[in-house]
């Protein structure tokens, strides 16, 4: 009767050692404050071009004098922004070729389109400068 007796005390003990350790373990800080951070999604493609395009519209915009400006048709919030390649620019304002593949242009058609073609602006996507223009005959 003393093994029964001395195996029951020993179920007993790891019992209660079970119990306690599942209680330790399931109440561990990292579940009672189950605090996940809030993720916002990442901006697709699109809207970062839209809020570029808009960006550079605006720029190509101050930098056009009132004469030019004056020539615009239709609202210079919807020009034309386009991707086009270093090789196309016909007027460079650097020699230094920008370190992107592509760079940006912003078209404004004007009045004087049948006659000297419209006003294009060509930007460097990563420092928004004017890197050349369209010429305009």
């Amino acid at each position: 009767m003393n093994g029964r007796r001395t195996l029951l005390y020993r179920l007993g003990l790891l019992s209660i050692v079970i119990v306690i350790l599942s209680s330790l373990i399931g109440c561990s800080d990292s579940d009672i404050n189950n605090v996940k951070p809030e993720v916002k999604p990442l901006p697709d493609a699109e809207t970062i071009f839209l809020e570029t395009a808009s960006a550079l519209r605006e720029v190509a915009w101050n930098h056009l004098s009132e004469k030019e400006k004056a020539t615009v048709t239709g609202d210079w919030h919807e020009a034309q922004v386009t991707i086009a390649h270093w090789s196309q620019v016909p007027l460079k304002t650097t020699k230094v070729e920008p370190e992107a593949d592509a760079i940006y242009k912003v078209t404004f058609n004007t009045e004087l389109d049948a006659l000297l073609g419209p006003i294009g602006i060509y930007f460097d996507p990563a420092t928004q400068t004017i890197v050349g223009y369209d010429v305009r005959e």
